[in-house]
């Protein structure tokens, strides 16, 4: 929807696109589709809160090494943003505190 949402407006679909990656990765997460969740968060921005989605997506698919390795990245983040804000400290909690 939100894809077909942004093609009615060019501008607002090329200022966008480079989100769309994101939304849909988010989305493929949350309805259990992991590999396309997998395939399209590693096309997205990378920031703590799509290093901890990428975590979580390798944690369904059972590659808990990845996962690991994407929460590491997540909570090493020293930004002051709201993907930061998020990321870090469910990366840390994830990590067990390290």
């Amino acid at each position: 929807a939100a894809r077909a949402a942004l093609q009615t407006v060019p501008a607002s679909r090329i200022q966008q696109q480079n989100f769309m990656p994101y939304l849909t990765g988010y989305v493929a997460l949350y309805l259990g589709d992991y590999n396309t969740a997998l395939a399209d968060l590693l096309k997205a921005q990378k920031d703590p809160f799509t290093e901890c989605l990428l975590g979580q997506t390798y944690e369904k698919l059972g590659q808990n090494d990845k996962a690991m390795e994407q929460y590491r990245l997540a909570a090493a983040a020293s930004g002051h943003n709201p993907p930061a804000a998020y990321g870090i400290p469910f990366a840390k909690k994830k990590l067990g505190g390290r």
